[in-house]
């Protein structure tokens, strides 16, 4: 095993982690939100993490490391901040659509910085196609927390 493999399957590791985070997130949120809309977007959303994390987990396997199948402590705390207000408040699908606006900010982050850093050009020019998918869902989101914001006043 060379170093790099080593190298680029922890970055890939870590992006495995923030989607197992966000698909537990989003499976969760589907369940608990009022509207039947975003209980489907959710749903949707969810399957789209639980793709991008297969694949990745696929890539750190075909790498001879083993993938992570776990989510990160950050990523478990803002799911239970995130249900305890939510249970203190009228307003559950409005949070829960900010929390998530939220994970989706640093989802992005962590993917745009892992495959800036990753050393092989092969890997990092096929794993860039999940950082515009997680681009597309966090403006998703971003646009739907500006919407709900606008209408609750």
């Amino acid at each position: 095993m060379s170093m790099f493999g080593t190298h680029d399957s922890r970055l890939v590791n870590d992006m495995i982690s923030v989607c197992h985070d966000g698909n537990a997130f989003y499976k969760d949120a589907a369940k608990e939100v009022n509207s039947p809309q975003l209980s489907a977007l959710f749903t949707e959303m969810a399957d789209i993490r639980a793709s991008i994390e297969k694949d990745l987990q696929s890539t750190v396997s075909s790498m001879g490391e083993e993938p992570s199948e776990s989510g990160t402590l950050i990523g478990k705390m803002r799911k239970t901040y995130t249900d305890v207000m939510s249970n203190l408040s009228d307003e559950t699908d409005y949070r829960y659509v900010a929390q998530l606006e939220e994970a989706e900010d640093d989802a992005l982050e962590t993917f745009k910085e892992s495959v800036e850093k990753l050393e092989d050009p092969l890997l990092t020019s096929r794993l860039s196609s999940h950082v515009d998918a997680i681009q597309l869902t966090h403006n998703r989101m971003r646009d739907l927390k500006h919407t709900m914001k606008d209408t609750r006043h």
